[in-house]
Protein backbone atom coordinates (compact mmCIF):
# COMPACT_ATOMS: atom_id res chain seq x y z
CA UNK A 1 0.00 0.00 0.00
CA UNK A 2 1.04 3.76 -0.89
CA UNK A 3 1.14 6.15 1.87
CA UNK A 4 -0.30 9.51 1.09
CA UNK A 5 -0.77 12.85 2.31
CA UNK A 6 -3.68 14.36 3.35
CA UNK A 7 -4.93 17.55 1.77
CA UNK A 8 -3.32 20.44 2.84
CA UNK A 9 -6.01 22.58 4.93
CA UNK A 10 -7.17 25.49 2.89
CA UNK A 11 -7.85 29.02 5.51
CA UNK A 12 -9.71 31.53 3.38
CA UNK A 13 -9.13 35.25 3.86
CA UNK A 14 -11.74 36.64 1.67
CA UNK A 15 -13.64 39.13 3.08
CA UNK A 16 -16.55 39.19 0.63
CA UNK A 17 -17.41 38.70 -2.72
CA UNK A 18 -17.38 42.55 -3.92
CA UNK A 19 -14.17 43.35 -2.32
CA UNK A 20 -12.41 40.43 -3.70
CA UNK A 21 -13.40 41.95 -7.28
CA UNK A 22 -11.60 45.19 -6.56
CA UNK A 23 -8.64 43.57 -4.92
CA UNK A 24 -5.61 41.48 -6.46
CA UNK A 25 -5.35 38.37 -4.12
CA UNK A 26 -2.86 35.24 -3.80
CA UNK A 27 -1.92 32.37 -2.24
CA UNK A 28 0.58 31.16 0.42
CA UNK A 29 2.09 27.86 0.99
CA UNK A 30 3.20 27.48 4.65
CA UNK A 31 5.79 24.45 5.45
CA UNK A 32 7.98 24.67 8.42
CA UNK A 33 11.01 22.89 10.37
CA UNK A 34 9.60 20.83 13.17
CA UNK A 35 6.55 20.65 11.02
CA UNK A 36 3.94 21.22 14.54
CA UNK A 37 4.15 24.96 15.26
CA UNK A 38 2.29 27.86 15.68
CA UNK A 39 2.01 30.35 12.79
CA UNK A 40 0.37 33.42 12.80
CA UNK A 41 -0.27 35.80 9.53
CA UNK A 42 -1.16 39.30 10.18
CA UNK A 43 -2.45 38.24 13.90
CA UNK A 44 -4.25 35.41 12.95
CA UNK A 45 -2.76 32.09 14.18
CA UNK A 46 -3.02 28.82 12.92
CA UNK A 47 -2.07 25.45 14.28
CA UNK A 48 0.23 23.95 12.22
CA UNK A 49 -0.21 20.71 12.17
CA UNK A 50 0.82 18.67 8.57
CA UNK A 51 3.27 19.32 6.10
CA UNK A 52 1.25 22.06 4.13
CA UNK A 53 -0.93 24.70 5.31
CA UNK A 54 -2.53 26.55 2.20
CA UNK A 55 -3.75 30.11 2.69
CA UNK A 56 -6.08 31.17 -0.45
CA UNK A 57 -7.06 34.33 -1.51
CA UNK A 58 -4.38 36.73 0.75
CA UNK A 59 -4.47 40.59 0.40
CA UNK A 60 -1.71 41.54 -2.47
CA UNK A 61 0.85 43.30 -0.45
CA UNK A 62 3.05 42.83 2.31
CA UNK A 63 2.15 40.65 5.42
CA UNK A 64 3.76 40.09 8.65
CA UNK A 65 3.93 36.10 9.76
CA UNK A 66 5.48 34.45 12.46
CA UNK A 67 6.46 31.21 13.41
CA UNK A 68 6.49 29.72 17.49
CA UNK A 69 7.09 26.33 19.09
CA UNK A 70 7.70 26.10 22.65
CA UNK A 71 11.79 25.52 23.10
CA UNK A 72 12.72 27.46 19.86
CA UNK A 73 13.05 31.35 19.38
CA UNK A 74 10.37 33.02 17.63
CA UNK A 75 11.32 33.69 13.88
CA UNK A 76 9.38 36.58 12.06
CA UNK A 77 9.22 38.28 9.00
CA UNK A 78 7.51 39.94 5.75
CA UNK A 79 6.20 37.95 2.64
CA UNK A 80 4.66 40.00 -0.24
CA UNK A 81 1.73 38.46 -1.95
CA UNK A 82 1.98 39.03 -5.37
CA UNK A 83 -2.05 39.31 -7.59
CA UNK A 84 -2.65 35.66 -9.17
CA UNK A 85 1.03 34.14 -7.91
CA UNK A 86 1.65 31.29 -4.76
CA UNK A 87 4.39 32.46 -2.63
CA UNK A 88 5.86 29.94 -0.63
CA UNK A 89 7.37 30.34 3.04
CA UNK A 90 8.95 28.64 4.92
CA UNK A 91 10.24 28.55 8.45
CA UNK A 92 12.76 27.02 9.77
CA UNK A 93 12.97 27.38 13.29
CA UNK A 94 15.85 25.10 13.82
CA UNK A 95 17.94 27.08 12.02
CA UNK A 96 15.99 30.59 13.08
CA UNK A 97 15.63 31.59 9.21
CA UNK A 98 12.89 32.32 6.96
CA UNK A 99 12.70 31.01 3.56
CA UNK A 100 10.30 32.66 0.41
CA UNK A 101 10.01 31.82 -3.03
CA UNK A 102 7.10 33.03 -5.55
CA UNK A 103 5.43 30.37 -7.32
CA UNK A 104 4.44 30.64 -10.62
CA UNK A 105 5.36 31.79 -14.13
CA UNK A 106 3.72 34.40 -16.72
CA UNK A 107 4.67 36.36 -19.73
CA UNK A 108 5.88 39.83 -20.76
CA UNK A 109 5.03 41.92 -24.20
CA UNK A 110 7.16 45.08 -25.08
CA UNK A 111 5.20 47.44 -27.16
CA UNK A 112 7.08 50.67 -27.71
CA UNK A 113 6.83 54.08 -29.55
CA UNK A 114 9.41 54.20 -31.06
CA UNK A 115 9.70 50.80 -32.11
CA UNK A 116 13.26 50.73 -31.97
CA UNK A 117 14.80 50.61 -28.29
CA UNK A 118 16.76 48.48 -25.84
CA UNK A 119 15.31 46.86 -22.81
CA UNK A 120 16.67 45.64 -19.58
CA UNK A 121 14.54 43.07 -17.38
CA UNK A 122 15.59 40.35 -15.08
CA UNK A 123 19.27 40.88 -15.96
CA UNK A 124 18.60 40.51 -19.54
CA UNK A 125 19.41 43.08 -22.07
CA UNK A 126 17.49 42.66 -25.88
CA UNK A 127 16.92 45.03 -28.53
CA UNK A 128 13.60 45.67 -29.76
CA UNK A 129 13.69 46.00 -33.75
CA UNK A 130 9.99 45.12 -33.97
CA UNK A 131 6.52 45.95 -33.22
CA UNK A 132 6.62 43.98 -30.18
CA UNK A 133 8.83 41.66 -28.04
CA UNK A 134 7.74 38.79 -25.95
CA UNK A 135 9.24 37.48 -23.30
CA UNK A 136 8.19 33.63 -21.86
CA UNK A 137 8.57 31.66 -18.69
CA UNK A 138 9.00 34.59 -16.76
CA UNK A 139 8.98 33.86 -12.70
CA UNK A 140 5.72 35.32 -11.26
CA UNK A 141 6.59 38.66 -9.07
CA UNK A 142 7.55 42.06 -9.71
CA UNK A 143 10.59 42.89 -11.83
CA UNK A 144 12.10 45.94 -12.93
CA UNK A 145 11.88 46.75 -16.48
CA UNK A 146 14.26 49.68 -17.66
CA UNK A 147 13.29 50.79 -21.65
CA UNK A 148 16.49 52.79 -23.25
CA UNK A 149 15.63 55.00 -26.29
CA UNK A 150 18.27 57.50 -27.60
CA UNK A 151 19.94 58.40 -24.71
CA UNK A 152 16.73 58.40 -22.67
CA UNK A 153 15.67 56.43 -19.66
CA UNK A 154 12.36 55.19 -18.46
CA UNK A 155 12.06 52.48 -16.11
CA UNK A 156 9.18 50.82 -13.87
CA UNK A 157 8.15 48.02 -11.77
CA UNK A 158 5.72 45.27 -13.80
CA UNK A 159 4.03 42.47 -11.69
CA UNK A 160 4.25 39.08 -13.62
CA UNK A 161 1.25 37.13 -12.62
CA UNK A 162 1.00 33.79 -13.26
CA UNK A 163 -0.53 32.32 -16.06
CA UNK A 164 -0.96 35.79 -17.23
CA UNK A 165 0.64 37.64 -20.44
CA UNK A 166 1.57 41.91 -18.57
CA UNK A 167 1.56 43.47 -22.10
CA UNK A 168 3.49 47.19 -21.28
CA UNK A 169 3.07 49.88 -23.65
CA UNK A 170 6.36 52.21 -23.12
CA UNK A 171 6.27 55.59 -25.35
CA UNK A 172 9.18 58.03 -25.45
CA UNK A 173 6.54 60.73 -26.62
CA UNK A 174 5.56 63.49 -25.42
CA UNK A 175 2.00 64.39 -24.13
CA UNK A 176 1.46 60.23 -23.95
CA UNK A 177 2.10 58.31 -20.57
CA UNK A 178 5.60 56.75 -20.09
CA UNK A 179 4.08 53.37 -19.27
CA UNK A 180 0.67 51.39 -19.40
CA UNK A 181 0.46 48.06 -17.89
CA UNK A 182 -2.83 45.67 -18.86
CA UNK A 183 -2.96 42.11 -18.59
CA UNK A 184 -4.67 39.15 -21.02
CA UNK A 185 -4.48 35.40 -20.57
CA UNK A 186 -1.35 33.47 -21.81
Amino acid sequence: MEEFSPEPPVRQDRETSSQKAQQPVGNLLVTSAPQNCVVEIDGKTEAKSIPFLLIEGLAAGEHLISFSKPGYERLSGVVKIQPAAEVKVRGDLKAGKLEIATEGEGSLRVISAPEYCTIRFLGMTKEKTGLMLNLSHVPAGEHRIVVVWKGLELSSNVVIMRGQRAVVTVSFRKHEKPFVVSYEAE
